[in-house]
């Protein structure tokens, strides 16, 4: 190595420690205060993208009989439901969000259950579109008629076998 290689070594490595040693120092970001991270609630919308993403997944979950990532996905989407309803019970109306779930996708809900756990393909298909006519029964009743929700036609996760 010659002497002009080892003045670049030497350089390049006081220009990584300089930046490792910026890199931590810490500064606050917008003043966060740890004591709001128990009160953050995501949004209603970050709560639709999720429970969207599993109404994706448990379609093609079915599709490919695969019934314990069925099973799995309709868990969570229980849950997000339920998440949802927790830190949002009224959204548009002054009607609880948890009626106006109740009325529209508890018995498809339940439906696609049993249909998952008789491992049935066709009830599973006839109940996968009534949860789909429920989530949209229930966009219009919140004053959101123009999101549609439909089975899916391609899929997103190409990185899942399913």
């Amino acid at each position: 190595m010659n002497q002009l290689q080892r003045y670049l070594v030497i350089f390049c490595a006081f220009l990584c420690l300089g930046s490792f040693a910026y890199s931590r120092v810490d500064i606050p970001l917008n003043n966060f205060d740890e004591s709001d991270s128990e009160t953050y609630a995501p949004g209603v919308g970050e709560y639709m993208l999720a429970l969207q993403t599993r109404h994706i997944k448990l379609w093609f979950a079915g599709l490919s009989k695969n019934w314990e990532l069925a099973n799995y996905e309709i868990d969570e989407l229980e849950e997000g439901i339920e998440d949802l309803v927790k830190f949002h019970p009224i959204y548009n109306k002054e009607v609880p969000l948890e009626n106006v779930i109740e009325k529209y996708l508890d018995k498809p809900l339940k439906n696609l259950r049993t249909a998952i756990d008789k491992k049935n393909n066709t009830e599973f298909n006839k109940s996968f579109d009534s949860l789909t006519k429920g989530c949209n029964a229930c966009h219009v009743e919140e004053n959101h008629s123009f999101i549609v929700i439909q089975r899916p036609s391609t899929n997103p996760f190409s990185n899942q076998k399913f």
